[in-house]
């Protein structure tokens, strides 16, 4: 019992140390992939800028298919053989994989080749699309196998090398790289040039990177035995639902614009995907704890320490809900104050929206936990199900609600649809593991959060300006994490994360 309390406050400030971590990753991601795209928008016009689009677009689709859902798998397996300091297991899986999705990337760098001008005349109708599809076919294999490379880094919880690569270079990379292309003067190689590059000198640096951390897995793998093959049958088995499943997931995200835009306008497209990217913020929070979240748990469960799983589950679920609460509170009893800020007030419409999506998406965040928890007990089939019922019930909610509500229908379809595949994760990790992501502070989070609401619904109503109500906003925040302390929202493990964090800090000053 003493060992899985130890193990249990180890594993608990790793997440949390990588949360940090992470969450500064994809803000410096956000930050440079903002700058990146408004330099080409702005630079080369918007008819370059709409073909880099659909290039992008088009090659992450090849990109997903050619990971063959071997990234999680891999992440997985190596958690667990990890745990069992089975090294050789690690080499001989990781090799394979690697050998699987180079050729997979090369076939798809090939297709892409082959079908760039079919697609490019008979689907968009832009002759121009061609030179961008062929140029972007080359980052096909580059990014998959950098992917590939990178599941070992996450696997052995290196989180800080992770974000650094995959957030902070390649963006810092493509920024640098297209800023000194145009001066020079080479056009719209610029684009191309500065693409490819950076993620051509990340995967070298990870490469460089496996030799000196790693370096046992860039080893020759011995001759494979009928249990090795048995083995990396079992590993692909469980992999492949999982590429459906983001394929699923990213059809399950652009059903709303597609139903919207076939019973109503490009104008009500435009303004609900104002509400959409602001109620998904919330799960960037789910992001950051489930970075390292899952290979941990893996760990834990290889080892029969299903009491660390589980308190785990429930210490992030309850991270994750402390952090999105007082954001979700924002978007739905102030949605315009967002809208206006970012958008401006002729997407104002969108705040009905808003409120929807942001509802749902709080309760889907907190119960993202359970889905890896499904994924954990190696249920990749289960989760592929689950995701394809609820999307064929959103595309009909979607297809009943738009006729009759518009986009306040299509944002109320994809709550009900974000509830119920939460509630589906909840039901199935509760009988498969009794495990739920719930504590009972959560209900002091919960009255923690109503006096700083009511200040805020006052302040906001006075309309004194954006600044002010800037200023307002944050008071909330520091008033509401206020109220958590003093209605004792904060328990043991929340302490031990804070002095772990004072002590570091002591210590460097």
């Amino acid at each position: 019992m003493g060992n899985e309390k130890e193990e249990f406050d180890s594993d608990l400030k790793t997440i949390a140390k990588s949360s940090v971590i992470v969450f500064i990753g994809i803000i410096l991601s956000k930050v440079f992939s903002y700058f990146y795209t408004v330099i080409i928008a702005r630079y080369f016009g918007p008819a370059d800028y709409g073909l880099f689009t659909l290039a992008s677009i088009i090659t992450t689709w090849f990109v997903i298919i050619s990971t063959l859902g071997l990234n999680n798998g891999l992440i997985r397996y190596i958690s667990i053989f990890r745990a069992q300091n089975k090294k050789s297991k690690i080499h001989l899986i990781f090799r394979d994989s690697i050998k699987k999705v180079i050729i997979s990337s090369l076939i798809s760098f090939a297709l892409l080749l082959l079908l760039s001008k079919f697609i490019s005349f008979r689907f968009f109708n832009e002759p121009n699309l061609v030179s961008y599809l062929n140029f972007f076919a080359v980052i096909i294999p580059l990014t998959v196998v950098l992917e590939a490379l990178l599941t070992l880094v996450l696997a052995y919880e290196q989180a800080g090398w992770y974000t650094f690569i995959h957030n902070f270079l390649i963006g810092a990379l493509k920024v640098f790289l297209i800023g000194s292309f145009i001066f020079i003067g080479l056009g719209a190689y610029s684009i191309f040039l500065s693409y490819i590059l950076s993620v051509l000198v990340a995967l070298i640096f990870t490469i460089f990177l496996l030799k000196t951390k790693f370096s046992y897995v860039l080893k020759r793998v011995p001759k494979k035995t009928s249990k090795d093959k048995k083995l990396l049958g079992e590993i692909f088995q469980y992999s492949w639902p999982l590429l459906f499943f983001g394929v699923a997931w990213q059809l399950f995200h652009w059903t709303d614009s597609f139903v919207i835009g076939y019973f109503m306008s490009a104008t009500e497209v435009g303004i609900y995907n104002a509400a959409e990217p602001l109620a998904f913020l919330l799960t960037a929070t789910t992001a950051t704890f489930m970075q390292l979240f899952f290979p941990i748990i893996n760990k834990q469960n290889s080892k029969k320490n299903y009491n660390v799983v589980n308190e785990l589950a429930k210490q992030v679920g309850k991270w994750i809900f402390m952090v999105n609460l007082p954001i979700s509170i924002i978007l739905i009893f102030f949605p315009k104050v967002f809208l206006g800020i970012f958008f401006g007030s002729e997407y104002l419409s969108a705040a009905t929206p808003l409120r929807f999506l942001a509802l749902g998406s709080l309760v889907f965040s907190l119960f993202s936990v359970s889905d890896k928890l499904i994924t954990m007990k190696g249920k990749s089939k289960i989760i592929l199900i689950d995701i394809i019922i609820v999307s064929i019930f959103n595309l009909v909610t979607d297809v009943t609600l738009v006729k009759f509500y518009g986009i306040n229908g299509a944002a109320l379809a994809t709550m009900f649809s974000l509830v119920l595949l939460s509630v589906i994760f909840a039901v199935q990790s509760k009988r498969e593991l009794l495990a739920l992501p719930l504590r009972k502070k959560m209900v002091n989070l919960f009255f923690a959060s109503i006096a700083p609401t009511l200040i805020l619904y006052f302040l906001i109503n006075k309309q004194l300006g954006v600044l002010f109500n800037l200023i307002s906003l944050v008071s909330f925040f520091a008033l509401y994490f206020l109220m958590v302390f003093l209605l004792k929202g904060f328990d043991r493990n929340d302490m031990l994360i804070l002095r772990s964090a004072l002590r570091k800090l002591k210590l460097r000053k």
